[in-house]
């Protein structure tokens, strides 16, 4: 009984350590995305590309608006930065509930630009998308701050 407790217990933590880890690098990279290179330039198809890097970050290959053609720059890093911040949440890591909130917001924010809400369409314009972009970027950094 006491090996079954503390084989629980070791998964338990090993969960808790790579779930908040994983989700940690996939923030950070996709904060890279949203709030570097996404800001470069004055194509609006280069900076909806890298924002669909930070969904493809996000989401992980299992989501719905996970694009595979524009490349996944989270690719060995995780299962996706909301995907494994829920197993942080369920393991009890610490910031985990804040930064998955944070990632959310982020989340949709993309989704918004990208056109993915019921209703909508990408942004078109680069002068409107990269404002966007900086916000996504603040919200990602949040979620990685809350992660310390």
């Amino acid at each position: 009984m006491r090996g079954l407790i503390a084989g629980a217990i070791v998964l338990a933590l090993i969960a808790f350590v790579t779930g908040a880890a994983a989700a940690k690098k996939q923030l950070q990279t996709a904060m890279f995305d949203a709030g570097d290179l996404a800001q470069r330039g004055n194509v609006a198809a280069t900076s909806l590309m890298h924002l669909q890097h930070v969904m493809n970050c996000l989401e992980g290959p299992r989501g719905k608006d996970f694009r595979p053609a524009v490349g996944n720059p989270c690719q060995g890093q995780g299962s996706g930065a909301i995907v494994d911040l829920q197993a942080a949440v369920e393991a009890g890591a610490s910031g985990a509930v804040k930064a998955a909130r944070y990632a959310r917001v982020a989340h949709d924010m993309t989704a918004n630009v990208l056109g993915y809400v019921k209703g909508g369409s990408a942004f078109t314009e680069v002068d409107a998308i990269q404002p966007w972009a900086k916000q996504i970027a603040a919200q990602l950094k949040l979620a990685v701050d809350a992660l310390r």
